[in-house]
């Protein structure tokens, strides 16, 4: 059942992306063969292709920007829409409330990774043929091929748990939201900036009170980078992964409580 949850909102999320992703690649594209001929032709700053040039490049550039905030919006609304009206036909089928989670996070970490690499797309189309040898230099580069692979495996990882904690941040701030028998959408945007800056206010407290620890475990760390650069760097990385991990499991389960023993559909 949870693939079939997976495809309705795949389709659903589709249906508005898709179109919005080829709208703005091809507005891309266009302000890229304009530039091409402003840099072939040389126009005039007020000229009137010049001009059409540079409005074609900010709309497309803005666009561009609208492009991730546009895709967030979408995903959120899917999940907002089970906690109203909607919610009478999906919690009806026979499916878990980490069912109805699960789905709705899957679908919108893969639109959201799709959207920026149509961004990157868009971004390469933008800044137009590159002249002469590109080079790029690491400071800290693994020889090995082994360490290569685990840094790249556990910086995707760092990314998809990063959206997937972003999400399940608002999808707990739509849960808890949806408790207030009106004016819901007014109470979820309250709800995440109190769950943003409360969070900001225990990171500060927790880092004061254990000032002294951080800094030991900040010289260890950099001593133990000096020594052994890569199974240290792999090993904080991995640190964070779990981090991300743990607030994640929590953000979750306090959605599916809510979801699951307090739910109120509007």
């Amino acid at each position: 059942m949870l693939t079939k949850l997976l495809k309705h909102d795949l389709r659903g999320t589709g249906r508005i992306m898709v179109p919005v992703w080829v709208g703005s690649t091809a507005l891309a594209v266009l302000a890229s063969i304009m530039s091409c001929f402003y840099r072939s032709y040389q126009w005039d700053d007020r000229h009137p292709l010049s001009i059409l040039t540079d409005l074609f490049g900010l709309t497309a550039v803005l666009c561009m920007m609208a492009l991730l905030l546009v895709c967030v919006f979408v995903c959120a609304r899917r999940f907002y829409d089970l906690l109203g009206d909607a919610g009478y036909v999906y919690f009806t089928l026979p499916v878990k409330p980490w069912q109805h989670i699960a789905a709705k996070l899957v679908n919108a970490v893969i639109w959201t990774v799709g959207t920026i690499l149509v961004m990157a797309v868009q971004m390469g189309l933008m800044s137009g043929p590159m002249n002469g040898a590109v080079t790029f230099s690491m400071d800290f580069y693994p020889g090995h091929p082994g360490w290569l692979a685990l840094y790249c495996i556990e910086a995707v990882l760092l990314v998809l748990e990063g959206f997937a904690v972003g999400y399940l941040t608002l999808y707990l701030c739509m849960a808890i939201g949806a408790q207030w028998p009106q004016h819901r959408l007014l109470a979820s945007v309250v709800t995440y900036f109190a769950l943003s800056f409360s969070g900001q206010v225990l990171m500060m407290v927790t880092a004061r009170l254990t000032f002294r620890h951080l800094t030991r475990i900040v010289d260890s760390v950099e001593i133990s980078v000096q020594q052994n650069p890569l199974p240290t760097m792999a090993a904080a990385w991995g640190g964070i992964l779990l981090i991300l991990a743990a607030i994640g499991a929590i953000l979750w389960a306090v959605t599916q409580y809510f979801i699951g023993k307090k739910l109120n559909l509007g």
